[in-house]
């Protein structure tokens, strides 16, 4: 089962990394390092994994929060800096993934699943197994879903809603500022490539670095067990009206 394939089925994703201290010209000693990556978007053959914005970044002698993305889909990894916001854009640096010696993905095990819905011929069909024992049980929470256009999400729950008496479902996810590179991973590759026959040459360089403005979008949706899809301000053209399917997972 490929990478993308586990990630889909409920698979967490992480990375292993070992960074390369000659490239990144550092005197410090020889360390592993690894990141749970929680947010992570699919699309086609690409996905970024994302973790969250918890890194302390210090600026002008402020504190600040970033987040670091790892992709497959060319030889870089980025920095979004959600306090670097105008104009509907996000500040983002992309820098060559030749930083570390070791770059590797490991999709952890999955959590337990207490819920899936389906779109059938006459409308979404849920598969209940175990949603509301588990929210009594104060368990926390991801789900999976598929939006269309070869998009996976796989993200952290905010909050599940289990209505009474009905057992009616929605969910919210975790919302945070990320740039649109992060979440559309192919099709930034395409727009990279168009014209820039060196471009993967150009990234593996240890010098490589581009830093620039991209347009933010926030994770958060609200998805209904009746297959509708809102985001926070309900206008988004570019997301569909409906997912095609959806997983819930415990953590384990």
């Amino acid at each position: 089962m490929s990478v993308l394939d586990e990630i889909a089925d409920g698979g967490r994703l992480s990375i292993y990394l070992q960074p390369n201290h000659v490239n990144l010209r550092s005197d410090m000693d020889e360390y592993n390092e690894c990141y749970n990556l929680p947010l992570v978007f699919i699309e086609g053959d690409c996905f970024t994994g994302n973790t969250r914005p918890t890194h302390l970044y210090i600026e002008d002698s402020t504190a600040h929060s970033i987040t670091f993305a790892y992709t497959n889909s060319l030889p870089y990894y980025s920095i979004t800096f959600p306090y670097k916001l105008k104009d509907g854009k996000i500040a983002a640096k992309l820098l060559s993934q030749s930083h570390y010696r070791v770059h590797k993905f490991h999709v952890r095990p999955k959590g337990k699943l207490i819920a899936e819905i389906t779109r059938g011929d006459q409308g979404y069909d849920k598969t209940d197994h175990g949603l509301r024992e588990s929210i009594q049980a104060g368990a926390n929470h991801y789900a999976v879903f598929a939006l269309g256009d070869d998009r996976i999400w796989s993200i952290p729950v905010d909050i599940l809603y289990d209505f009474l008496p009905d057992g009616r479902m929605e969910l919210t996810t975790e919302n945070y500022v990320l740039s649109s590179h992060c979440l559309r991973p192919s099709a930034f590759k395409k727009s990279l490539q168009q014209g820039n026959e060196n471009l993967e040459a150009s990234m593996s360089n240890p010098n490589f670095m581009f830093e620039t403005w991209m347009p933010s979008d926030l994770t958060y949706l609200k998805l209904r067990e009746d297959g509708t899809v809102e985001n926070a301000t309900k206008t988004n053209p570019g997301l569909p009206s409906h997912y095609e399917w959806l997983k819930i997972f415990e953590y384990p």
